[in-house]
């Protein structure tokens, strides 16, 4: 079970770095965040997630059309928002989670998924997990854990995050076109 998790952690993180090179390194962003939720059979849940997420520079082109420029815009946040993404969280007493995946963005909206390692009163497991979450530096989410050998893990809550680092040409928040 171990060795399987492992081709596929693997496996994700290669995909995304493949794909990720066509990207300049200013369009990469790192995004730390702390969560809280309740996990069902296990009650509240705590932890933190460490994203790094590639995020196109949405001004960078002008066509002249306004209404051009936002179809061109909405496009890229769907089809060139992604990331990688890790993540643990721990009830300190019967149930410690910890995962690395791909995410994929939308426009308020997301999708993290990847395997995992869920450590609970009977031992070590192999998980998938799936994450679904909505917002912007509060996000509401749900996540199903697939576990091999043990009963599955549902979560609700929700983290706070923000971007700290990258995030356009420069690196900073500074939207300027004047330069």
């Amino acid at each position: 079970m171990y060795v399987g998790s492992m081709r596929v952690l693997f496996l994700v993180i290669g995909i995304l770095l493949a794909t990720g090179t066509r990207a300049s390194a200013a369009e990469w962003g790192f995004s730390p965040g702390i969560k809280l939720s309740w996990t069902r059979g296990h009650g509240l849940t705590y932890g933190f997630e460490v994203s790094v997420v590639r995020l196109p520079d949405l001004l960078e082109t002008h066509s002249g059309s306004l209404v051009k420029d936002l179809v061109h815009a909405g496009i890229e946040v769907i089809t060139e928002t992604y990331g990688i993404v890790f993540d643990v969280d721990t009830t300190f007493h019967s149930l410690t989670k910890m995962r690395v995946g791909g995410e994929w963005i939308g426009p308020f909206i997301g999708v993290e998924s990847g395997p995992s390692l869920v450590f609970d009163r009977t031992g070590t497991h192999a998980a998938l997990g799936l994450t679904l979450w909505g917002g912007y530096d509060f996000y509401p989410y749900y996540t199903h854990s697939f576990v091999l050998g043990a009963p599955d893990v549902g979560e609700l809550g929700a983290y706070l995050k923000t971007p700290l680092l990258g995030f356009g040409e420069h690196g900073d928040a500074d939207f300027d076109d004047d330069d």
